[in-house]
């Protein structure tokens, strides 16, 4: 993996819940491992595959979820790591801006400078939502909600079991 970006340092906030803090260029990134009995839910995919690398233990023996909080390339061009992702979430505005936006954003970096971005992919959302969606990682619930706030397609997720709200970049 492309060792221009640096693996992410994983947090333990409580058993089952995970934050994955990266740096890219001068700003930080985040992500969530949000663990159940019968899956696991990634929210975010950071900006690249070799940052979202030290999930990759907190992911075994579960099916795999990926919720995107929106589409901008430093939330969604880490996907690759995650291997075979059984669901990829995200409000439907997300959804729409992976049709052109997103690969055309991945193919100008890849054109600016191939070798940093030579790992990155674009893995779109499978299902879609407009309001909410409820997902049930059995025992632990994760309600995604639309909440239009750093972009038009910014969602957040709640967790009501732990009080959690995994707010991406819609509180800036």
């Amino acid at each position: 993996m492309n060792s221009v970006f640096q693996p992410a340092e994983v947090r333990t906030l409580r058993s089952g819940l995970h934050v994955l803090e990266a740096r890219v260029d001068d700003f930080d990134v985040r992500s969530v491992v949000v663990r159940g009995a019968d899956a696991v839910l990634v929210w975010d995919a950071l900006a690249h595959p070799a940052q979202l690398a030290p999930a990759t233990p907190l992911l075994r023996g579960r099916g795999v979820i990926l919720a995107y909080s929106h589409a901008d390339w430093d939330h969604v061009l880490g996907a690759g790591a995650l291997g075979n992702v059984r669901e990829v979430l995200a409000h439907r505005l997300c959804s729409e801006r992976f049709v052109e936006e997103v690969p055309k954003d991945l193919k100008g970096r890849l054109g600016a400078d191939p070798t940093r971005w030579q790992d990155a992919y674009v893995i779109p959302p499978t299902r879609s939502f407009d309001d909410e969606l409820v997902v049930d990682l059995g025992g632990v619930t994760v309600q995604l909600s639309h909440l239009p706030g750093h972009t038009p397609d910014c969602a957040v997720a709640w967790i009501p079991e732990w009080g959690a709200l995994l707010a991406g970049d819609t509180v800036e």
